[in-house]
């Protein structure tokens, strides 16, 4: 409030039901925007060696993989599993959505304009090939920003899944990080929702720090070496054990080493696509 210059609670509380920006700016107090391209890359090679596969073993090889990035900040997430599926020769069968609460962070995304801060990682360097300087940031390739949708969302309101929001029948679905900041009454209305979101077979992936989901909704678990995924299993599949919560700890990845990156070197131009 008092960033906000206000002294009144139910002036604030108006100002924040009214104003985009003063809602924004209070979401980038209280949240926290950490993320690079492919964070947590455990999460991207589970895509890549499993849920994939089965995908086109359930699809058929012509299907176009629906993705959701669900609060996806300023883009890093969603951008990355764009880059994923072109490597894994999905091309123009693949939708990738993202949606964020903060039409700040929204704005950024679509920007698609980064520091090296945001290329960290070790697997960021997939990224390269897509990437270009301009006044000392990288810009991203339109071969990769023109495959992603960003739309604004709350994920907590009860507008979701619908045609009307485009969140439907998804395949794969990152909500990393995001349920932390939710009661558990809305963490279990945000899961049922999320289950509801996915089509038959498809996979959820949750971060680390989130709380499990077990019990929550009729998702199944996939127990990995790096925590836990989740599946909306194909009719008639038969549910594991293992949906009960597991009763030893999870080993969640081990977080990025924090450190300055050294500037990346200029890149050449993208050809233009005609």
């Amino acid at each position: 409030m008092a960033r906000a210059g206000e002294e009144d609670l139910g002036l604030y509380l108006g100002r924040l039901a009214s104003d985009p920006g003063a809602f924004d700016d209070l979401l980038n107090e209280l949240t926290i925007g950490e993320t690079y391209f492919f964070r947590t890359h455990e999460h991207f090679d589970f895509l890549r060696h499993q849920a994939l596969p089965e995908l086109r073993r359930l699809r058929g090889p012509e299907h176009t993989v629906r993705v959701w990035s669900a609060g996806c900040a300023s883009g890093e997430e969603p951008y990355s599993l764009a880059v994923l599926l072109m490597e894994e020769g999905y091309g123009h069968r693949m939708e990738v959505h993202a949606t964020d609460i903060s039409r700040a962070a929204l704005a950024h995304a679509q920007q698609a304009s980064y520091s090296a801060w945001s290329l960290r990682s070790t697997g960021a360097e997939r990224m390269r090939p897509f990437l270009r300087m301009e006044d000392k940031r990288y810009v991203l390739a339109s071969e990769v920003r023109h495959r992603v949708r960003f739309h604004y969302l709350n994920l907590a309101l009860d507008t979701w899944p619908s045609p009307e929001s485009g969140i439907s029948g998804m395949d794969i679905i990152f909500c990393r990080n995001v349920l932390i900041y939710f009661t558990r009454p809305t963490i279990a209305a945000v899961a049922r929702r999320l289950y509801e979101s996915l089509a038959d077979g498809g996979f959820l992936i949750t971060g680390p720090s989130d709380p499990t989901l077990a019990g929550l909704a009729p998702l199944e678990p996939l127990l990995t070496g790096w925590g836990v995924a989740w599946q909306r299993l194909p009719p008639g599949a038969p549910r594991s054990a293992a949906s009960a919560p597991p009763s030893f700890p999870i080993r969640a990845p081990a977080p990025a080493t924090p450190f300055t990156p050294p500037p990346l070197p200029p890149l050449p131009p993208l050809p233009v696509a005609p």
